[in-house]
């Protein structure tokens, strides 16, 4: 008996699926079959999207079909449980799901398109006044997804178990990606000060990866309309997830980050810098090297010019 061809590519390495990932003739037998039993009109229009490093696909002008390799069964298990938590919870848009399930070896989300304009998209036109109305906005939203999930004594004991293998891994960690053993050395004695508190926080439901990719707003109103990208979402102290924002949206630009931080209701304090610093140390995709290349300076002597070129705003 003849093996039926199968309808989806094989990629069972991240090389693999780096150079299949766009390619949506040969996801488009998959995608079909996978409409098919959500119940979809057979011609429905299907387009490639920029996506990220998972392969995700346009459904005429309404949904979104994001497939998970077999290396990333966690990452889809983790965005379908914080969708289904997030549902009419969230004071913007989050995609909905409208159907899930496995193929082959891959798994896949079938979900709503979140309202609003990609903030990659609108970033480079707007000056910096509206990139502070949007920064202070997004503080607001980020206040308000961590308020959406009251967290249990079982999520802080599971915070704390991640943070104590985060710390003691975190050398190891930035010397892999390329950090010189000069700042190397120096990260056991920066960030033991503030491990007890960091360990100790109260926990709140976190996405982890705020960045102009994941981020849509009302174009007009610069209101932050929709967030997505979950697969990375975890519980944990407030602060971890303002590393990305200082990074990535405020990019090191003192008033952005304040206005973030305004936005989001922050008191801050004269650690406060070094508390982002030292979650941002140990975040699970933390790059230090690939952050100074980004943002400068391109070399550091210590760990505290990193602390003040990349989040030292000004007095509280």
């Amino acid at each position: 008996m003849s093996v039926p061809p199968a309808l989806l590519p094989s990629a069972d390495t991240l090389a693999a699926l780096s150079a299949i990932r766009k390619n949506q003739p040969l996801f488009e037998p998959g995608l079909r079959h996978i409409l098919h039993l959500a119940g979809l009109p057979p011609d429905a229009t299907i387009t490639g999207t920029a996506g990220g490093s998972l392969p995700v696909f346009g459904v005429n002008h309404d949904l979104v079909l994001k497939f998970f390799s077999p290396l990333h069964q966690g990452h889809f298990a983790n965005e379908l449980a914080s969708l289904r938590l997030l549902e009419g919870r969230a004071a913007f848009d989050t995609p909905r799901i409208r159907a899930s399930g496995t193929l082959e070896t891959w798994s896949y989300l079938l979900m709503t398109r979140v309202h609003g304009t990609q903030l990659s998209a609108l970033w480079p036109d707007l000056d910096e006044s509206k990139k502070i109305t949007v920064c202070e906005n997004l503080g607001t939203a980020a206040a308000a997804l961590h308020r959406v999930h009251a967290t249990t004594d079982a999520d802080a004991a599971s915070w704390r178990a991640f943070i104590a293998g985060q710390a003691e891994r975190c050398v190891e960690h930035h010397r892999a990606r390329g950090l010189g053993e000069s700042l190397l050395a120096r990260i056991p004695g920066y960030i033991a000060p503030l491990l007890a508190p960091i360990t100790a926080a109260p926990v709140r439901f976190l996405h982890t990866e705020f960045m102009l990719e994941h981020v849509f707003v009302d174009s007009a109103r610069l209101l932050v309309g929709g967030l997505i990208d979950f697969e990375p979402s975890m519980l944990g102290p407030v602060e971890y997830d303002f590393g990305a924002v200082a990074l990535f949206i405020a990019e090191a630009r003192p008033a952005r980050f304040h206005a973030f931080l305004r936005g989001y209701g922050y008191p801050r304090t004269d650690t406060t810098a070094r508390l982002l610093l030292t979650h941002t140390l140990l975040h699970r995709y933390s790059n230090l090297v690939w952050y100074m290349e980004r943002l400068g300076p391109a070399r550091a002597d210590t760990l505290e010019e990193l602390e003040k070129a990349w989040f030292t705003i000004g007095p509280p």
